[in-house]
């Protein structure tokens, strides 16, 4: 059900009272009702999108092992305020002011990864660069056809964001002390941090 707001708000970025929202409910297995939020402006083209869940509201970390081909399936519902891990391949997804919202599986993220490496590499300048981006789309391919096992773990300080497998006994769900909820950074990057002996790339989403 799609609940369309008919007072009009002023729009944060053209300042023009101009800004639509609706609310739509989603219905997701082993989750609470969640709404997609969505923001957008036919002025200036401003649109933002966010999941709110009944359910939670207190910071969680998601975290699910990817052993083969078949757990790219799971589903992953990343909120605005999410921040996703995947240590085995050094990657952080931080959230920014621009932040949007998703629903996408394992293999959707990994996906996305590979074109932020792809692209790091054809802006790559000298050759130690252009050989750790080759280096990190090796191991990303491989993650992405299910031959490199690894972890992906989703951090939220509002507890919106869900890993949703077909056996969701696999996925861990546990609360966020209060250090780790200080050190989550919200600046909006994603890069590749340093993993075990290889080297490292960094790009700005």
């Amino acid at each position: 059900m799609v609940i369309f707001l008919e007072e009009k708000s002023e729009c944060p970025f053209c300042g023009r009272k101009s800004l639509e929202s609706s609310f739509t409910s989603l219905n997701i297995p082993y989750f609470s009702e969640i709404f997609l939020v969505k923001f957008q402006c036919p002025l200036c083209g401003y649109n933002v999108s966010d999941f709110l869940s009944t359910r939670y509201g207190k910071s969680i970390r998601c975290t699910y092992a990817v052993k083969s081909e078949k757990e790219l399936a799971a589903r992953v519902i990343r909120a605005a305020t999410g921040t996703i891990r995947i240590p085995e391949l050094g990657t952080i997804i931080e959230p920014g002011p621009a932040s949007q919202a998703f629903i996408t599986n394992i293999e959707g993220v990994v996906t996305n990864i590979l074109d932020v490496a792809v692209t790091a590499r054809k802006w790559a300048e000298s050759e130690d660069e252009k050989r750790n981006c080759d280096l990190a789309i090796e191991k990303i391919k491989k993650a992405k056809s299910g031959e490199l096992p690894f972890t992906l773990i989703i951090e939220d300080p509002f507890g919106n964001s869900m890993i949703i497998a077909k056996d969701q006994s696999n996925v861990s769900v546990e609360e966020l002390t209060e250090e780790e909820l200080r050190n989550l950074r919200t600046g909006g990057l994603m890069f590749f941090t340093t993993c075990d002996s290889d080297e490292n790339i960094e790009n700005t989403d």
